[in-house]
């Protein structure tokens, strides 16, 4: 019997104001994403999981926001 998958990846979406910015950049390009995938820095890509290892990850990446203080990120836009 095949194993229940589903697709994770994990990332910081971008705030409101650089999203309009990369949004304007995404559509001046034709990007095929721009209406499913919100703007966002990529930190670990798309990868697949068994359903009895969700509740682990989840539990890893909660722990891990817990210890991480604030941060900013900036980007430049050419």
């Amino acid at each position: 019997m095949p194993v229940a998958r589903s697709r994770f990846g994990i990332a910081i979406v971008l705030p409101s104001p650089i999203c309009h910015e990369v949004d304007g950049i995404r559509r001046a390009i034709g990007s095929p994403q721009l209406s499913r995938i919100e703007p966002h820095v990529t930190i670990f890509p798309p990868f697949n999981l068994a359903d009895d290892e969700i509740a682990p990850l989840l539990y890893q990446l909660r722990l891990l926001a817990s210890r991480l203080e604030a941060f900013e990120v900036e980007l430049w836009l050419y």
